[in-house]
């Protein structure tokens, strides 16, 4: 059976781990819904922008 964990030999090309905007409780383990939608580019709400 082979791993499943990712080695060094797997990955192929440049990654990228982006931030992405939190709220302020974001660093509690019991929070749910951290993500900040009112603070993508410029302010406009992330959810809108792709609808």
């Amino acid at each position: 059976m082979r791993s499943r964990l990712l080695r060094p030999d797997d990955i192929k090309g440049a990654w990228a781990i982006v931030p992405t905007p939190a709220t302020e409780n974001a660093s509690d383990w019991r929070s749910e819904n951290t993500v900040d939608w009112m603070k993508p580019r410029g302010g406009e709400r992330a959810d809108r922008r792709w609808n």
